[in-house]
């Protein structure tokens, strides 16, 4: 999983690690293997938050994230249940993350707002 601060080094140029003058070729591929799989990592977390975020509620992108990094049953409840009340998502019993996951009642709720969304397109 995406490691926090080796994004915030890719992603701040002034401490983007820079190539020196001892660095093999060894060392500059595994650098731009490490910016790639970090970078991936990272859009495909943002891209998740915005699947997953609730309309008409104020989410965090970097709660989000931190929920993300770490799903573990153990964090603060307050915490995750802040995270889950404002974005789809959930952990399982495995701590895995399961992603657009919605509670029975919001099932009906979002197709409310579609049967709204589509009669005003008449």
């Amino acid at each position: 999983m995406i490691q926090l601060e080796t994004f915030k080094d890719l992603s701040d140029i002034e401490y983007f690690p820079s190539i020196k003058k001892d660095c093999t070729e060894h060392c500059k591929k595994k650098m731009a293997k490490i910016v790639e799989i970090t970078m991936k990592q990272f859009t495909e977390m943002a891209v998740n938050y915005y699947k997953d975020a609730k309309l008409g509620k104020d989410s965090s992108g970097y709660s989000y994230i931190l929920y993300c990094m770490e799903p573990d049953k153990d964090n603060d409840p307050d915490f995750l249940a802040r995270v889950e009340n404002k974005c789809n998502i959930k952990i399982n019993d495995n701590n895995e993350l399961i992603h657009n996951f919605k509670k029975p009642e919001e099932e009906g709720e979002e197709e409310e707002e579609e049967e709204k969304d589509d009669s005003k397109k008449k």
